[in-house]
């Protein structure tokens, strides 16, 4: 959840801080926490002020592990401020699990004294086969669980999940700004207190965010006739329309050969999911489409797909660039994601705005791109 609310294309420096990382970090890989180091004790946000904190809360966990819980957070806390008074960091996403509703209330106090505002995000689950699904597919890539089978990292992290789940407080505290979120996405509850632009871009993000299965499949269009130039709109070249449907051909077949090999494991024989292809509205793009579009795929044109403009490179060697603006070179190799040569786009114009919009409006399950 966390990173997916990173991931918004909010205008603004961001950054996680996800409390599992600094306690790894603490302890040191592969080291083992102490076995109640998770109960709920471990949880409130003792260096936040958690003085405040009911004394029943504490007297769960011994007091070895709240103090190993306390350093953890302490180095957490100075991060989080260096990152807004040094940094200049405009929101930091604090990703941790705060199930007291006093320790909320502590912890909103401390970031109010720094002149931070405070929104919080509470993810409540009783579907049984969404908790599930969601440990298995993310859970068990953690490193507290790399060594472990698959099941046993299951049960694992319900464990942990149990053992919170007697002192759970749900978010009901009228005084605090908050976003609660039933069975991914199911409902949505908002307490909005003193809303800004920042948080209704979060809330709108989450009404629309959902957690389907799905495959992307990114491919080149073919090979125009008239040369790889970014000012040209040429058709494709016979190697082109030959690549389009040979391209096509090996989709299908990679499709067909996915839902076999499922039936054979003893999954369902249903048909194949819907698949959805995005282009960029060049012709060569488009032409590279055609030959799925005529099989019944839909296909959808999408501007902001389309080539990025090289800029003064275009049509220049590694070896030139390298030569002429070796300090772009140098600028590009340390963050290429960011970077733009002279009169040049830069990856992120495009891939963040779409891969937002990819996660939030597209219904297929299954999509293609196709890029020049």
């Amino acid at each position: 959840m966390a990173h997916r609310v990173s991931e918004i294309r909010l205008g603004v420096k961001t950054r996680v801080f996800h409390l599992g990382d600094y306690r790894r970090a603490t302890v040191g890989p592969g080291q083992d926490v102490p076995d109640d180091y998770f109960f709920v004790n471990g949880e409130n946000i003792s260096e936040f002020g958690g003085r405040e904190v009911s004394t029943k809360a504490l007297s769960d966990a011994s007091a070895s592990s709240v103090l190993l819980r306390q350093k953890i957070l302490k180095k957490c806390r100075e991060d989080i401020y260096h990152f807004f008074d040094k940094e200049k960091g405009q929101i930091a996403i604090y990703d941790a699990v705060n199930p007291l509703a006093a320790g909320r209330r502590v912890l909103a106090k401390e970031f109010a004294k720094h002149d931070v505002q405070t929104l919080f995000i509470e993810s409540a689950c009783d579907d049984v086969r969404i908790i599930e699904e969601n440990v298995r597919s993310v859970k068990i890539s953690s490193p507290d669980v790399s060594w472990w089978t698959s099941n046993d990292a299951v049960q694992h992290y319900l464990a942990r999940m149990t053992a919170k789940i007697p002192h759970f407080e749900t978010m009901n505290e009228p005084e605090l700004n908050y976003i609660k979120m039933i069975n991914a996405g199911e409902r949505l509850s908002v307490n909005n207190c003193s809303f800004g632009y920042l948080s209704h871009r979060i809330v709108f993000y989450l009404l629309n965010l959902h957690i389907k299965s799905r495959h992307t499949y990114f491919a080149r269009a073919g090979n125009p006739a008239k040369g790889d130039s970014y000012k040209l709109d040429a058709s494709l070249a016979e190697q082109g329309i030959d690549y389009a449907r040979k391209m096509g051909d090996t989709l299908i077949k990679h499709r067909e050969e996915e839902r076999q090999a499922l039936i054979d494991r003893g999954g369902p024989d249903t048909p194949l999911k819907s698949l959805t292809i995005w282009t960029s509205p060049r012709r060569r793009t488009v032409e590279t489409a055609h030959y799925l579009q005529e099989k019944g795929y839909r296909v959808r044109q999408r501007s902001q797909m389309s080539q990025l403009n090289p800029g003064v490179c275009e049509k220049m060697s590694e070896r030139r660039i390298r030569v002429e603006y070796p300090d772009e070179v140098q600028k590009h190799e340390a963050d290429p994601y960011h970077h733009r040569y002279p009169r040049a786009e830069a990856s992120s114009f495009f891939r963040k705005p779409y891969t937002q919009k990819l996660t939030i409006y597209s219904t297929s399950p299954i999509t293609i791109w196709l890029s020049v």
